[in-house]
């Protein structure tokens, strides 16, 4: 019996990513996880673990898209603190506040573990204790779908620059810690 109980929870251990508490085999599946959970990127599924799983998003005609949700237990999984929400939590707030869903996208730029730079392809694991991506964001999309716009948005420019630091942590993976932001996508919006 201990032995099947002992198996049982090496394989939860292993199919849940460690109960939630191990990080991502890699800085990038990481950011990966994350752009996911945040529901603000054009694809929703990312690794937990041994499995690829779709984020908890609104979908099909009952979801509710103007809520700011967010996949918030995954996303919870992947931070060391919580300074790195307040990079997406702006875009959950104008999504709530002014009913326009955005899509946003990542592309991976300058990648750095323990000082060295990292080139593509990037490998499936990678050793370390800290890391540095730089990621320039882009709004792939702002819209209301929907008869009725009930505001229009308009921004300055549509891509940003993100520098995000990842940390490994003690049951092992990496896990994202800090998301600065140096000069921000500014948007306005007008009520229709």
């Amino acid at each position: 019996m201990t032995g099947n109980t002992a198996g049982v929870i090496a394989a939860a251990w292993r199919h849940t990513n460690g109960f939630g508490w191990k990080g991502q085999p890699t800085p990038w599946a990481a950011f990966i996880a994350m752009s996911a959970t945040s529901c603000l990127s054009e694809h929703g599924y990312h690794n937990d673990g041994s499995r690829l799983v779709e984020a908890d998003c609104p979908t099909g005609p009952d979801g509710d898209y103007y809520s700011g949700s967010y996949d918030e237990d995954a996303f919870n999984e992947l931070l060391c603190g919580e300074q790195p929400r307040s990079a997406f939590r702006r875009w959950w707030d104008w999504n709530r506040d002014y009913q326009i869903q955005f899509t946003l996208t990542w592309d991976q730029g300058r990648t750095v573990v323990d000082g060295l730079a990292v080139p593509p392809p990037y490998p499936d694991h990678v050793d370390g204790q800290r890391a540095n991506i730089d990621l320039p964001v882009t709004v792939a999309s702002a819209l209301h779908p929907g008869p009725e716009e009930p505001y229009t948005v308009r921004a300055d420019t549509v891509t940003e620059a993100w520098h995000v630091t990842f940390e490994t942590v003690a049951p092992g993976g990496w896990k994202v810690c800090r998301i600065d932001i140096p000069d921000p996508i500014r948007l306005a919006f007008r009520k229709n």
